[in-house]
């Protein structure tokens, strides 16, 4: 059995919890021997078994076109560095765009937020979805395999819960080795409650039991905190002018990192994909773009334009507030590349 595999997540199960890495693996060897390369139609998997159907969902990657990839990746990232590190001053000058609990956050608390979570992860996204080079990711999951794993060293990315209404977001980076003492768990409900304290649609002291309720559970996240008898947001938040401010220079950044490093890399991977006879499905060039990903983050760290990510965390560390979705979605709750064991 093929033992020597990193398995990601893109996505989220319609369960709410991961498949376990020994059902992965008994799944992954099902479509070794089935030879599936492309990933089937969810509705005529439905009635299949979870194993079934967890083997139309998997995208492998082969060691072989893992190395090419890769080194296309480290290639790209020097270029990513170099125009983050230009525009170093201009992202720490974004922080006066942040509002938490009435007061501006500091850089080195946002440091991994803007530079990792809204430029590397959700602005390039912004940029590879906006060119048309990927389509939107899957209304549910793929399951990357890859053989060898990544080859980087901080593999992350950005989990979102969506506001139903206008989109209104709050999003949380994960890192596999960063441990928190509670996983957040938000419904559409609970963003609408924290934009509405946010913005004082709706004034605290008179919420009812339901709500109250809610806010005792956000309370217990560290994502408010009560002042003179009223809830107040404790993480930042870009809202109003700010988040257009805001929205404006990481865009500015993240279209040259994409014009520049992102799409000659796309191609190069796709040059590689033909030359190994594997389809051009855009899970394969999601797959790409996340490999992209965290090679940049480990190049950020080792030219120390960002720290270490942290080994522990609170609920409120890299976690904020926007207005909109940053890549343009609007339903239920959105678990990006979440990590599998």
């Amino acid at each position: 059995m093929m033992q020597d595999v990193q398995f990601i997540m893109y996505g989220s199960p319609p369960s709410g919890l991961p498949p376990s890495r020994e059902l992965l693996l008994r799944s992954l060897e099902s479509k070794l021997q089935e030879s599936k390369s492309a990933v089937v139609d969810s509705e005529a998997s439905a009635h299949r078994s979870q194993e079934t159907d967890l083997v139309s969902r998997l995208v492998l990657l082969r060691r072989e076109v893992l190395v090419h990839l890769i080194g296309i990746a480290r290639q790209a990232t020097a270029t990513y560095c170099q125009i983050i590190g230009d525009e170093l001053e201009t992202l720490k000058d974004s922080a006066s765009c942040f509002a938490a609990a009435g007061n501006t956050p500091q850089w080195h608390d946002l440091a991994h937020l803007v530079v990792a979570g809204l430029v590397i992860d959700l602005g390039i996204l912004r940029e590879l979805l906006g060119s048309g080079e990927l389509i939107e990711q899957p209304d549910d999951y793929w399951i990357w395999a890859f053989e060898g794993g990544t080859g980087a060293r901080n593999a992350f990315g950005v989990r979102m819960w969506v506001e139903d209404r206008d989109g209104a977001t709050v999003a949380q980076l994960w890192h596999q080795g960063t441990t928190r003492p509670h996983d957040l768990k938000l419904d559409p409900a609970d963003v609408m409650l924290l934009r509405e304290l946010l913005e004082g649609e709706r004034d605290p002291g008179f919420l009812d039991s339901k709500l109250q309720q809610r806010a005792l559970r956000l309370q217990f996240y560290g994502l408010v905190t009560k002042n003179l008898n009223r809830y107040v947001i404790t993480i930042p938040a870009l809202s109003g002018s700010g988040a257009a401010v805001a929205k404006d220079r990481v865009t500015l950044i993240a279209r040259q990192i994409f014009l520049q490093a992102v799409r000659p890399a796309m191609r190069l991977a796709d040059e590689i994909y033909g030359r190994y006879g594997v389809a051009r499905h855009d899970a394969f060039r999601h797959a790409f773009a996340r490999l992209l990903l965290e090679h940049a983050a480990d190049a950020a760290i080792e030219r120390k334009l960002i720290p270490d990510f942290p080994t522990e965390a609170d609920a409120r560390w890299a976690t904020w507030f926007m207005n909109e979705s940053p890549i343009g979605r609007s339903r239920g709750s959105v678990c990006k590349t979440a990590p599998q064991s």
